[in-house]
């Protein structure tokens, strides 16, 4: 048998769908592409959230401040008892505004998290749109290897060394496809 027709069997084999390279890849890049938009929403939420949380300190930090001053009030008016309960107010909203700052801490490294996340996705969607053009690519180099392989040949070469130069050609064929595959 010919080199031709060895290429033409082992390329001309029709794969199931679910073998072929091209379609895995496509099928991961949506499931993916799908996976990094929930991943970007999710990523947009959580910068919300710490736009809330840093209204609220703000608006806590504001208090504070108004509570201090009243309570700063109250002592120069020698009102001892007024000014102790502007502290206690103060001293639990103080307490409000470290809970506020640990939870704008937390949400900050969340998002930090899902940043890296999503681009480490989106790297590796680009990653894969890139080997589908390199399967392409090899694709048409294999069919243009075989396309001229059976125009220069007749297809009724016997001898042992075609045979083997034939062999050696589609091994070589063989192991190039396994490792363009990506899986």
């Amino acid at each position: 048998m010919g080199l031709t027709r060895h290429l033409r069997r082992w390329f001309g084999a029709k794969r199931p769908s679910e073998e072929d390279p091209g379609r895995i890849l496509n099928a991961y890049i949506e499931a993916s592409s799908e996976a990094l938009r929930e991943l970007s929403v999710t990523t947009k939420r959580a910068q919300s959230e710490g736009l809330v949380i840093a209204e609220k300190m703000n608006a806590v930090q504001a208090e504070i401040k108004k509570k201090r001053d009243k309570a700063e009030e109250a002592a120069r008016a020698s009102n001892a008892e007024l000014a102790r309960r502007w502290l206690e107010e103060v001293h639990d909203r103080t307490l409000l505004f470290e809970q506020l700052q640990e939870d704008a801490r937390r949400n900050q490294v969340f998002a930090e998290e899902l940043l890296e996340k999503r681009d480490a996705l989106s790297g590796k969607i680009q990653t894969a749109k890139a080997v589908i053009e390199q399967y392409k690519a090899r694709s048409r180099r294999a069919a243009s290897v075989i396309a001229a392989e059976q125009a220069l040949s007749d297809g009724d070469s016997k001898d042992a060394p075609g045979q083997l130069q034939a062999d050696l050609f589609l091994a070589e064929a063989k192991a190039e496809l396994e490792r363009s595959r990506p899986y």
